[in-house]
């Protein structure tokens, strides 16, 4: 009897098993053949795209969106000559018509004779990641653009400033002006505290924005120690004193971290910290602005979380694959070298390879060939 007559024993149970690993998947998996029609086509392949089994199989493949079609063909033929693809990130079509950004992993599927009969193809739905980076890239746009406005606003403050105080023993009337013009340009700067320390860190002036972001009235602040902005472990750990000798080594630093509220909530801070010195170069107090980028913090940790359930449902593809009760292993087309296979497909193998690595050993050295047509149907997914 050929193996074209029976099924071998326990191969119909394995093969029911490998389909419903495929069906339960949560990746979009397609297998097509050398003529480009769907054969295979999973559940999450539905969700993803928006046919159902009954609509696709038998068809040419319908994700492929107008205007691309000799890009599928390349990619098909490149499969078709025993290639694999890894990670290539493309946009495919939906049944509504719209585009969905996938990346696609995909290998050659090999028939009982050793031929290449089609492709089985992986994909992964990124659109949501797509989305989430194109949102991020507007908003850090958004943000740097506004940083640099208000980076320059400050910058003309600071130049107008120094300027001020030069002159201010020479003229007493132009130091009143200059404080008068500097007042309403930082109580003008919305989303900057700005305030003055005295040389040991005594709130000495507060804007209107400092009021808004720490909480505290110009009155309740005066006199206190910018030390009660800084958390309670930071200040215990003599952080504040730390920011101010650093500042009077350097002139001036730029520092981020968690600061407190006056009802004890925190954001996450920008802080530049300069000195002033008196006409002598002795210190005479120290400039702080504040800026409040908690969103920007976010928006960074956001995407981090995108990038690793990304990472982890790769990693729980590669699992299920891996130990799956089916015996799965791909091999080069042109030279019949193992190019990958599962713990199963291994430890099915004759001694002495039982259980080996082996990747790179020829199809011809690890299965006789009296058996390799029985390993080869026992061992790869084949389109009907």
């Amino acid at each position: 009897m050929s193996l074209d007559d029976a099924v071998p024993e326990g191969l119909q149970a394995r093969l029911d098993t490998l389909e419903s690993i495929i069906q339960a998947s949560p990746l979009a998996m397609v297998a097509v053949d050398r003529a480009g029609i769907v054969r295979m086509w999973n559940l999450q392949a539905e969700a993803v795209f928006g046919w159902n089994a009954e609509e696709a199989l038998g068809e040419p493949l319908p994700t492929v969106p107008e205007g691309l079609e000799n890009q599928f063909r390349s990619i098909l033929e490149s499969q078709l000559q025993g290639e694999a693809t890894k990670g290539l990130e493309l946009k495919q079509k939906r049944k509504d018509g719209s585009l969905a950004d996938v990346s696609l992993w995909s290998a050659p599927l090999w028939s009982g004779s050793g031929e290449i009969s089609g492709v089985m193809a992986v994909y992964v739905d990124i659109s949501g990641r797509k989305s989430a980076e194109e949102e991020l890239r507007r908003v850090h746009d958004q943000l740097e653009n506004r940083v640099r406005e208000r980076t320059a606003e400050l910058s003309r403050i600071h130049e107008e400033l120094e300027r001020e105080i030069r002159s201010r023993q020479e003229l007493e009337d132009a130091l009143h002006h200059s404080e008068q013009r500097f007042r309403l340009l930082v109580e003008g700067v919305g989303e900057y505290a700005i305030y003055m320390l005295d040389p040991d860190g005594l709130v000495q002036s507060w804007n209107g924005a400092a009021a808004r972001i720490q909480g505290y009235s110009a009155e309740e602040i005066a006199g206190q120690s910018f030390a009660r902005f800084y958390t309670s472990e930071d200040a215990a750990a003599g952080k504040p004193a730390q920011d101010l000798n650093a500042a009077a080594t350097a002139g001036h630093i730029d520092v981020e971290g968690w600061r407190v509220r006056k009802d004890g909530s925190r954001f996450w801070a920008n802080s530049v910290i300069s000195t002033l010195y008196d006409s002598g170069g002795r210190i005479r107090g120290y400039a702080s602005v504040t800026r409040d980028i908690t969103a920007r913090k976010m928006a960074s940790e956001e995407r981090e979380r995108l990038l690793s359930a990304i990472d982890a449902q790769r990693r729980l593809f590669q699992d299920v694959v891996e130990h799956a009760p089916a015996g799965i292993a791909i091999y080069d087309g042109e030279t019949y070298r193992v190019k990958w296979a599962n713990s199963t497909y291994r430890d099915r193998l004759d001694e002495p390879y039982r259980g080996m690595d082996i990747v790179g050993r020829r199809l011809q050295e690890i299965i006789p060939g009296d058996r390799k047509s029985t390993r080869l149907n026992s061992s790869h997914i084949t389109n009907s």
